[in-house]
């Protein structure tokens, strides 16, 4: 059985939950985002390789993310801060 992509994401990285970069910023880019609720941080994963290609700090336990209406920013809940974190696609 062939896997889906976020399938495979899931099994080679086994970590929080998987938002692919979508909308008129991360056109093309094929970026993957994962929380990482335990480490504090979200990974930028390169959606050919799988490979992590950046790793951005955000506050305690990194959990829900959703896309603004633009699909420019992510926002990501950081649950044991009680914030909220906006990460820029393009930077």
């Amino acid at each position: 059985m062939k896997k889906t992509l976020i399938q495979s994401v899931w099994m080679a990285i086994g970590l929080g939950s998987v938002v692919f970069a979508q909308g008129a910023a991360a056109a093309g880019t094929g970026y993957i985002f994962v929380s990482n609720e335990a480490s504090h941080n979200v990974s930028v994963i390169d959606g050919e390789t799988f490979e992590v290609i950046k790793t951005i700090a955000t506050g305690d336990r990194p959990r829900d993310m959703r896309w603004t209406p633009d699909k420019t920013k992510l926002l990501v809940a950081a649950s044991g801060d009680d914030r909220i974190e906006v990460i820029d696609v393009a930077t």
